[in-house]
């Protein structure tokens, strides 16, 4: 009933946005992608909420409206009288006159009937149908219920539009005929529906029907009319896999399937059915031998969603080994996104006792992939010969956590730790690293005679480290687990060169920092300064993540003489660090009596903590600095919250300052239009219904908390005060998350005691931390319901009109960018003019390749890229990829995986936005062997012909060396789109070919033109002279793709820890371009038309 792009895609209540978000779904292994489509609907009320969408028998879609001010329950419980009972409504979201439906019974239709309604148009009625004739098969339908056995819940749903639907079993209990009719069906055995005349000539009336609508004259179906236009979807177009499914569902539905019929599914060509037969296995548990044989053989089924049920049932299904299924599994599920998870959920509980064994299964030769003789031949690897036996990526990036769970079992065993440790280091020696870790991070928490046994066991697997490794990752954590256990002398000296060395990586950095905390070396006090004065901002973040384990209490005093020198951003860290440990919160407390630290650096939160704590003189500190604190929400705080709410509603700040308020004072703990961090809500749609509701929130934090953000503070054996949010809670550990970049992994038996706080993590008294401007900027910030910079941007309910003089349309900032969750829009105005265009957008799917597009011309009215193409769906717009890295093919994906981790800045500037993105390649066995960082800067348009982007690749090799292999296409890439039936593109290169003869010719820059409508644009691509081996050669195909490959003119090395950056210019400009237009371009850029190729060294 709705227009075909609404075909084939979910529809989800937004009840934050008040809208009706669609999207469409793409298979991504075991599961799905979603990606966001233009809304359905998006409300003009604030108070809707849909809450639940349903399909009716009409195909339209039936809408149920909370309708309250208040979408969160904790912000319903602020007001409880504000809360509105009366007016939730429900509304019926018709496409033009589309009829209303007649009364109907499907209860009264015959089996043949139901069946042919399976294959209707409308999911109303094949759900109907389904759960009717899961009934007549008989009383077992009641259990299914329970069991969820497909996505429309067969067998346990009654719909208020079927009035018979309390008939439907009369009479019809267990029907042997229906049963094998469903079977036949989902078995491909084609179903022909009885037509008489009468019916026939009922189906011809639904002709008039569809041209009443045409007519826009609203005309009611007969029931005859309803029932026959499902009758001919069937007979029309045969019987669809859906109507197959629905059979299939229904069967399920109604209780344990026949044991011949059940092996079929199973066996079943389309992997739907298979993995529907596996999840109707572990449903209901008891099955046949054979059957059993079946679901484990098919752990090594090919296709992940049969995979991911066999995970799912593997310890449901009685009778069943699940240990060789899950390592199966975990075999053969690649670098799929879920099946891991699911797969280790099902693991860990049996490795509390049946750990060896499946060390040994996953060390047998079965286990164990082997990859092409091309890629275990690929030159210059450092680990030879032992590529050849490879290590599946699932079971590699679990390795860690085995080690751990085997060592938090009651009875430990030891000897299979030692196995896989020595597995892993003769296969991927990233993964044995984070193995050690592990073993290192145990040390503290398993028993005297455990850590006795597993030295003995260990000291051979350390001792061939360190005699065969060389200075790399893993001989470092080698070395530092061989001194902890005392199987090894270290030089702290070296250590403490490598963490205070800016030429390291900081995982290296970060590692020798780790040894020496665990060595107790004095040097590491005397380095900090250093490191705290000129490390980044991420490092130093990650650096005060770690410090909390050193004991010694003159880390305070090196944090104390440093604090002024911090940004401000950074300062609340060092404040929460010193928090950890008492002697620390003393001398923090002692600086704050001298006046040598302002009281502002503690906050409320800070106070409590060191009340809970028995330092009588820390107590008597606190109330002579501070006062008497309370230990309650303060309900003074309501007056603070109506002072401020009539001040701020005076004083109407800058919402593009308030940005960078809240990035440097908010964002530490929340995120918000897709930047910030995790510790509390994400508050994009959250907290901020009204500017009533933003006040109460930001000014009387710990009047409502959910209970997802209750802090707690978890005090350790060994001294530490941990004050956070629980991420995981379980026999083996507990995962405290802190702000920043603080998340820290406790063993269960160092937890002494945990508290949990009635108090928000969030301090009360913001109006006393921040002074009344930056409150001023953060509030016309916060009161926008969009980003300043998006010229959409709306007040909340509530806020003062004022506010809407920092809307963007009255900015001086001629381009700016509006982040959201996944992805990065670019607008801009041209010179002179007053409303945006959208110029660009930047699609940063997490786990994906991130690329440009669509990119636009400088008035933003034509789409000049592509993405996924059907010829090359791999390409994206502006993107990079790379070929044969370490033999590996990264330019298709379908071997190595690049992927988008996370954006390091965003930026904006009156005439230019850029970002860095930081991105990975990931090699099949999930070991990351190169990172990537993009800098990519969009310069607002110079005119309406024309603007710039500028493209600075850095590459960074991890702990081993990089091989890039020659091939004829890797690297930056621009993809125009091209009709195949009018191939139109053009190429133009510094040496002034055209065409075809630019192809694998080494240039200083080179174009792509084509005619949109009865205009010409074009993307030109200027290669830096500074670049390695510019000018050059390039990849230029009809198809549209430019690329100045970087490894056109033969192999090439990254040497481990080592970086190599490319720069480039793009120029998006309107008209036919000039050889003698673009090199003076060129020129600008850095260059020399004159340049001639020069032979790599």
């Amino acid at each position: 009933m709705y227009p075909p792009q609404f075909g084939e895609r979910i529809v989800v209540g937004n009840i934050h946005g008040g809208a009706i978000n669609v999207d469409r779904l793409e298979r991504d292994g075991a599961t799905y992608l979603a990606k966001g489509e233009a809304d359905l609907f998006t409300a003009n009320d604030a108070w809707c909420m849909p809450v639940s969408l349903k399909i009716g028998p009409d195909g339209c879609l039936y809408l149920l409206d909370w309708y309250d001010r208040y979408h969160c329950s904790q912000d319903a419980a602020r007001d409880p009288e504000g809360v509105d009972r009366l007016k939730g409504r429900l509304y019926r979201l018709r496409y033009k006159n589309t009829p209303r439906a007649p009364k109907i019974d499907l209860a009264s239709e015959s089996d043949d009937q139901l069946i042919a309604r399976l294959a209707s148009g409308n999911i109303y009625f094949r759900e109907t149908a389904q759960r009717i004739l899961t009934e007549r098969l008989g009383s077992a339908a009641a259990p299914a219920a329970s069991v969820g056995v497909s996505p429309a819940e067969p067998g346990g749903r009654r719909n208020a539009f079927d009035e018979g639907s309390e008939r439907s079993t009369r009479g019809r209990v267990r029907s042997p005929e229906l049963r094998a009719k469903l079977e036949k069906l989902v078995l491909g055995t084609p179903l022909t529906p009885s037509f008489s005349p009468s019916e026939v000539e009922r189906v011809a009336d639904l002709s008039a029907v569809a041209s009443a609508k045409a007519e826009g004259r609203v005309r009611r179906l007969t029931p005859k009319s309803e029932k026959d236009q499902s009758l001919v979807t069937s007979s029309a177009t045969g019987v669809e896999r859906k109507a197959r499914l629905h059979a299939l569902w229904a069967l399920i539905g109604s209780g344990p399937l026949d044991p011949a019929f059940h092996l079929k599914a199973l066996a079943h060509s389309d992997p739907v059915y298979r993995a529907w037969g596996v999840r109707a296995a572990g449903n209901f548990g008891n099955m046949s031998s054979a059957v059993r044989e079946k679901v484990a053989a098919l752990a090594r089924d090919p296709s992940p969603e049969v995979q991911l049920q066999v995970a799912i049932a593997s310890r449901k299904i009685k009778g069943f080994d699940a240990l060789p299924v899950l390592s199966d599994v975990l075999a053969h599920c690649g670098q799929d996104k879920l099946i891991p998870s699911i797969a280790w959920n099902n693991l860990h509980p049996l490795l509390e006792t049946e750990s060896a064994r499946f060390v040994s299964l996953i060390l047998s030769e079965g286990r164990v992939m082997r990859v092409s003789a091309v890629a275990a031949n690929r030159p210059g690897d450092p680990r030879g010969p032992a590529l050849q036996r490879n290590w599946p990526p699932a079971l590699a990036a679990l390795s860690p956590r085995i080690v751990e769970r085997i060592l938090s079992a009651k009875k430990p065993e030891e000897h299979a730790v030692a196995a896989l440790i020595r597995f892993a280091a003769e296969r991927d020696g990233a993964r044995a690293k984070e193995c050690l870790s592990a073993v290192s991070s145990k040390l503290g928490a398993i028993s005297g005679p455990v850590t006795a046994q597993l030295k003995a066991e260990l000291k051979p697997v350390l001792q061939e480290l360190l005699a065969h490794e060389t200075d790399t990752p893993l001989f470092l954590s080698a070395q530092l687990l061989a001194a902890r256990l005392g199987l090894a002398q270290v030089d702290p000296a070296a250590v403490c060169a490598r963490f205070t060395s800016a030429d390291q990586l900081e995982a290296t950095r970060l590692q020798a920092l780790d040894a020496l905390i665990a060595f107790r070396d004095p040097a590491l006090l005397a380095a900090l300064p250093q490191v705290l004065s000129s490390g980044s901002p991420h490092f130093i973040r990650r650096t005060f993540a770690a410090l909390g384990r050193v004991e010694d209490p003159k880390l305070a005093d090196v944090i104390l003489g440093e604090y002024p020198k911090l940004a401000p951003e950074l300062q609340p860290l060092a404040v929460d660090l010193m928090m950890q440990r008492e002697p620390w919160a003393r001398k923090l407390l002692d600086a704050v009596l001298a006046n040598k630290l302002p009281k502002g650096a503690l906050n409320a939160n800070h106070l409590r903590k060191i009340l809970e704590g028995n330092d009588r003189e820390a107590l008597w500190a606190v109330e002579k600095a501070f006062g008497k604190i309370r230990e309650e929400r303060n309900p003074g705080r309501e007056k603070v919250v109506a002072e401020m709410g009539a001040y701020l509603k005076q004083h109407i700040g800058d919402a593009h300052r308030g940005r960078n308020v809240f990035r440097n004072f908010c964002g530490q703990c929340h995120a918000i239009y897709g930047e910030g961090g995790k510790t509390g809500p994400d508050i994009t749609a959250n907290g901020r219904a009204s500017f009533e509701q933003l006040l109460s929130n930001v000014f009387d934090p710990s009047l409502v908390i959910g209970p997802a953000y209750q802090v707690a503070t978890v005090v350790t054996r060994d001294g530490r005060n941990l004050t956070g949010l629980i991420a995981e809670d379980n026999e083996q550990r507990m995962v405290v998350r802190m702000a920043g970049e603080g998340e820290e992994t406790v063993p269960r038996n160092n937890v002494k005691y945990t508290r949990v706080s009635r108090l928000s993590m969030m301090p009360e008294g913001i109006e006393t931390l921040l002074d009344k401007k930056d409150l001023e900027d953060l509030f016309a910030f916060l009161a926008l319901d969009k980003p300043p910079t998006d010229p959409t941007a709306r007040l909340i309910p509530g806020a003062p009109e004022v506010a809407k003089s920092n809307a963007p349309s009255k900015s001086a900032s001629r381009i700016n960018i509006e982040p959201g969750e996944r992805r990065l829009s670019v607008r801009a105005r041209l010179p002179g003019q007053s409303d945006s265009i959208e110029l660009a957008t930047y699609d940063m799917e997490p786990g994906s390749r991130p690329y440009l597009h669509p990119v636009r011309d400088a008035l933003g009215r034509v789409v000049l890229t592509e993405d996924r193409p059907a010829d090359h769906p791999w390409q994206h717009g502006i993107f990079t990829g790379f070929h044969r890295v370490n033999g590996f093919n990264y330019w298709k994906e379908d071997e190595g995986k690049q992927r988008f981790v996370r954006l390091l800045d965003l930026n904006e500037a009156s005439d230019r936005v850029w970002w860095r993105a930081l991105l990975e390649l990931v090699a099949p066995n999930g070991i990351v062997v190169l990172e990537e960082e993009d800098t990519i800067t969009i310069h607002a348009p110079e005119s309406s012909d024309a603007y710039v982007i500028d493209f600075d690749l850095l590459l960074r090799a991890r702990e081993q060396d990089v091989n890039f292999g020659r091939f004829f296409v890797g690297g930056l890439s621009v993809r125009m789109p091209w009709d195949k039936a009018n191939p139109r593109q053009t190429h133009l290169n510094s040496n002034g070919l055209r065409g075809r003869e630019c192809e694998q010719q080494r240039a200083a820059w080179c174009n792509v033109e084509r005619p949109f409508g009865s205009e010409t644009f074009g993307i030109a691509v200027f290669d830096h002279p500074a670049n390695p081996n510019h000018p050059a050669g390039w990849r230029a195909d009809e198809q549209g793709l430019i690329n100045p490959n970087v490894s056109a003119l033969g192999d090439w090395t990254l040497a481990a820890g080592q970086t190599q950056r490319f720069r480039y210019r793009l120029l998006v400009y309107r008209g036919s371009a000039t050889r003698e237009q673009l090199a003076k371009r060129f020129e600008r850029f850095g260059g020399d038309s004159s340049v001639k190729a020069q032979e790599r060294p």
